[in-house]
This record gives structure tokens, C-alpha cells and sequence, in this order.
């Protein structure tokens, strides 16, 4: 029987106060890790946890490098979920400070092959180190939702396009929202508004545009997935989205953006657009609402895109460094 590993978890100090993906990305390994029997603490700065088999960094946002130098100082083997799609330019300080992180870590998960490949060539790293942990959905989303549980609580009768995301500029919602005015089509948001000031610029520019802020209950969230007419995230990039993997487990059709690895995770099960054309993402929209829903989909979702899974290949990632 192998060995059940201790292992510390650390993100940036800011994380928790509006979570996204990266921060239910940390969460939901943490949970499968434990339900694989392995421990995974919180790291607490007021007195880190020396006694451990590996700590984990995710993402690599300023002030990170504490943990993994401190750690690997002690001797600690390090991971680090990158978590990261457009890199730093090369003369600017913040490229030199993570392509450290990177150089002293053991094992590193990308969410994607492209990913992996894309950072390895621009931070000079060895390919060797990088290991692809999926993104993925929690067992919630293994059963269908309802339409008319949200529809029902939000008095929501229309046709509507949905997108589940934090209100900033890289997810977007500027341009999606002027799309829908274009098209006619109502357009309903979920999510923390993460900047007030991006969103003052729009929000009453659509009376079309309906935010509901953020909802964290996932029979609602199935309700709003299985309710959508589509559910559209033209963000300046995507690696791949959860919110958009939770949708297409609910049989929503799927308009994304081009920019990541979407594609990789959707095929040609999705409609991808280029951010920042709002030809393009009419354009999707349209072919979106023309579809017809997938059958498959949801299956396919829920059979590849687990949590457990994920965590099956981060132990693999660790189990390497005891080899």
C-alpha cells in the first residue's frame, strides 16, 4: 500500500475574498485529496506547517514566492499550479520573479497540454517538470437540474444567454452585453462584481441585462445552466472555465472564447469566439441559439471532467518526486 501523503496548500492572500476558478480549483483538490485518504492542510503564515511530504502553490500572483523559497529551504519538496495563460513580458520584473518560482519547484501542474507547452518555451523550463491536472466539475453536477427552479425564483420567462463569471475586464461582459443589445437577446450574469468600476461602464447600458450577483448554491446554478438558451464567456482567454465545463454537464450549448485551451477540454463540442470582435461573438451567439443541444455532452462532461480524477493526476505529479 502506498504511502498517504501530508500535504500544504498556500494561494495569494487575496484569494478568498471573491473566489474564482483558480480558488475552487484549490478547493475541490483539496476535498478529492482527502477523499483519496491523503491530509491536506491550510498553510497558516502565524505558524506554517513544517511537518509535511509536499507543499502546493497555486498560482504564482506577487507574494507567493515566500512559501516555495521558505519551503524549499527546509527542504520540503514544492508544486505549483501554475494556473496562468498570458506570461508576464520578459523585461518586466514580475517574468525573472515567477520564472524563479518555477526554476525551484519540482513538479508543476498546468490546467492543459498547451498550457504546459506555452510556458515551458517562454520560461525556459524543463519540459519534464510539467504534468497536465485537468480543470474539472464537483459530484454535484453529475445529475441534471431543473429549468424551472430558476426560472421560477428569478421570474426568468424569455430565452436567455447565460454567463457565470466575476464581473472584470477579462471576462469580458462589456462586450458580451453590447452583443446581446444587438441581438435582442436577454442576457443574465452571475457572479462577484470584482470591478466596480468596469461595471459601472455597462450595467445599465442593456435593460436586457439582467445581474444577479453571485449564487453559490449548485442546485441553483444547475437550474440556471439547464434554463439558458446558451451559455456564452468571450473572455480575453479561458483555461477552460469550470463554470463553462458545470454548463455543458447541464446540456448547455457552449459559445467560449478562442483564447486558452477551451478546445481542448470542448472539441467541437463548443462555438469559440475571438474577444475582441463583436462580429465574432454575434456571430456565435447566433450559431449558438440555431443549435441543437447535444445528447452526449453532459455524459462525456461528467465521465472525464472529475475532481477525482484531477486528483489522481496530481498524485501522480507528487508520487514522482519519491522515485
Amino acid at each position: 500500500m502506498k504511502k498517504k501523503l501530508r500535504i500544504v496548500f498556500n494561494t495569494w492572500t487575496g484569494a478568498m475574498f471573491q473566489k474564482g476558478g483558480g480558488e475552487v480549483q484549490l478547493l475541490q483538490t483539496k476535498a478529492a485529496l482527502e477523499r483519496m485518504g491523503h491530509e491536506v492542510l491550510l498553510f497558516d503564515q502565524w505558524n506554517p506547517q513544517m511537518d509535511v511530504d509536499i507543499a502546493h502553490q497555486f498560482s504564482t500572483e506577487q507574494g507567493t514566492e515566500h512559501f516555495v523559497f521558505k519551503y524549499k529551504q527546509y527542504g520540503v519538496p514544492v508544486a505549483i499550479s501554475t494556473i496562468m495563460w498570458t506570461p508576464p513580458p520578459k523585461h518586466d520584473y514580475q517574468f525573472h520573479r515567477i520564472r524563479q518560482l518555477l526554476d525551484v519547484s519540482d513538479v508543476l501542474f498546468p490546467n492543459s497540454e498547451m498550457e504546459a507547452k506555452n510556458l515551458s518555451a517562454y520560461f525556459e523550463v524543463d519540459a519534464a517538470k510539467w504534468l497536465k491536472s485537468r480543470n474539472s466539475i464537483s459530484v454535484a453536477y453529475s445529475s441534471r437540474g431543473t429549468a424551472d427552479l430558476f426560472r421560477s425564483k428569478f421570474n426568468i420567462k424569455e430565452p436567455f444567454i447565460l454567463s457565470v463569471a466575476n464581473i472584470d475586464r477579462r471576462k469580458n461582459t462589456k462586450l458580451l452585453s453590447r452583443a446581446c443589445a444587438e441581438l435582442g437577446q436577454q442576457l443574465v450574469t452571475i457572479g462577484h462584481v470584482k470591478d466596480p468600476g468596469y461595471f459601472e461602464e455597462f450595467k445599465d447600458s442593456y435593460p436586457g441585462h439582467v445581474h444577479l450577483g453571485p449564487i453559490e448554491d449548485e442546485h441553483m446554478l444547475k437550474s440556471a445552466y439547464a434554463a439558458c438558451d446558451v451559455y456564452a464567456l468571450p473572455s480575453l482567454c479561458e483555461t477552460p472555465g469550470i463554470a463553462a465545463l458545470e454548463a455543458a454537464s447541464q446540456g448547455a450549448k457552449i459559445v467560449i472564447t478562442s483564447e486558452g485551451c477551451a478546445e481542448e477540454y470542448f472539441g467541437k463540442e463548443a462555438i469559440y469566439v475571438d474577444y475582441r470582435s463583436i462580429e465574432s461573438i454575434c456571430k456565435g451567439l447566433s450559431e449558438g441559439i440555431a443549435a441543437t443541444k447535444n445528447p452526449e455532452l453532459p455524459a462525456k462532461v461528467v465521465s472525464e471532467y472529475s475532481w477525482d480524477v484531477t486528483a489522481e493526476e496530481i498524485v501522480t505529479g507528487y508520487r514522482r518526486l519519491f522515485n
